[in-house]
């Protein structure tokens, strides 16, 4: 994907139509089994829930907790976008705030409708490009920036396996979470190192995205001011999406210590890391049941208060769809016109 972004070298008009009906009959493939895969997962979950208890909690939750979930996952996509911001600013490619934020919430409405995770970073190279960076640096940015955010989930993950003080860090599964985080971790470090000492010069040529990658990735932890910011923004939306989910855990009775919420927050977004489901529905109710067994919660309440974290998720991604739908493409629009009369021009001439 890297090297068309960089490379961008056109089908051959012969090829092209057949090539567009292969992709729409992949894509339409890949959706049917994420469907298929995303209903088995909230079967097999209803299979160990009463879904009559289930509706009970959630007809009982506070609204006030609800609406201060929603407020904090709203903050934390505001926040998440100053770091892509940062970041592109750190690569002399950057984008406005306002460009960032409006990216974000359009990506929140798409990654909960795609049957992919990473519907939202399409929409934001789009962006991106359609604010004037050149296609390949879009794309670079927002790789960055997603590779930040599992960064700070691995590291969020080693610190508590190392420093404990919960009931979920002595469950047997967490240790597996815990390696995989470190894994995450060490591959970050091996990241920056490697696009400090790589030259493209002493590689094969079909090597050069991914060194370009690598050396953007060092370039912005080199950045004095800039990985301050990038920091800084990825430590407020780290704590904002925890507050949501305790939130949406206390407003249905379930007292969640921030601490807890914390861990469990990683674990979630470290399982939505499997893309077999749309929105992460099914994969996100798994995880919550097996990460909050540790500390007494049941199934029952665990399944309703991720319905309830879905909820707030997909008010948000209505905010993105207002967004997306009231913030028109004015490069990308001019693209299209542009091949439209080439199109028309060059029919014409034959």
């Amino acid at each position: 994907m890297l090297y068309l972004a960089l490379r961008r070298r056109p089908l051959p008009a012969a090829d092209a139509p057949a090539r567009v009906e292969r992709l729409l009959a992949l894509r339409n493939w890949l959706v049917a089994l994420k469907l298929l895969a995303g209903a088995a997962l909230i079967y097999l979950v209803l299979r160990r829930v009463d879904a009559h208890q289930i509706s009970g909690i959630m007809l009982g939750a506070r609204p006030g907790p609800l609406a201060l979930a929603c407020l904090f996952i709203a903050g934390a996509v505001v926040s998440n976008a100053y770091r892509w911001r940062s970041i592109t600013r750190c690569l002399d490619h950057g984008v406005s705030g306002r460009t960032a934020v409006i990216g974000y919430f359009e990506s929140m409405f798409f990654n909960q409708i795609l049957p992919t995770g990473i519907g939202g970073d399409a929409i934001r190279v789009v962006r991106a490009y359609d604010a004037g960076v050149m296609a390949g640096w879009a794309l670079v940015g927002v790789l960055i920036d997603r590779a930040f955010g599992l960064l700070a989930v691995g590291v969020v993950l080693v610190f508590a396996y190392l420093v404990g003080g919960s009931s979920i860090t002595a469950a047997p599964l967490f240790a597996w979470l815990a390696g995989i985080a470190a894994v995450v971790v060490l591959g970050a470090a091996v990241a920056v190192w490697l696009g400090a000492i790589v030259r493209q010069e002493r590689l094969p040529r079909w090597t050069a995205p991914l060194v370009s990658l690598l050396q953007a990735f060092t370039r912005v932890f080199r950045s004095s001011g800039g990985i301050t910011e990038v920091l800084l923004t990825l430590l407020v939306s780290t704590v904002l999406m925890a507050a949501s989910l305790v939130a949406c855990a206390r407003s249905v009775g379930v007292d969640l210590g921030f601490w807890d919420g914390l861990i469990v927050m990683q674990g979630i977004l470290l399982a939505a890391l499997v893309p077999i489901s749309i929105g992460g529905w099914g994969v996100r109710e798994g995880a919550l049941i097996l990460l909050f067994a540790p500390l007494g919660i049941g199934a029952d309440q665990a399944v309703a208060i991720s319905v309830l974290f879905g909820l707030a998720l997909t008010a948000i991604g209505l905010v993105g769809a207002a967004v997306w739908l009231a913030s028109g493409y004015r490069r990308v629009d001019l693209a299209m016109r542009l091949g439209a009369i080439r199109r028309k021009s060059s029919g014409g001439a034959s």
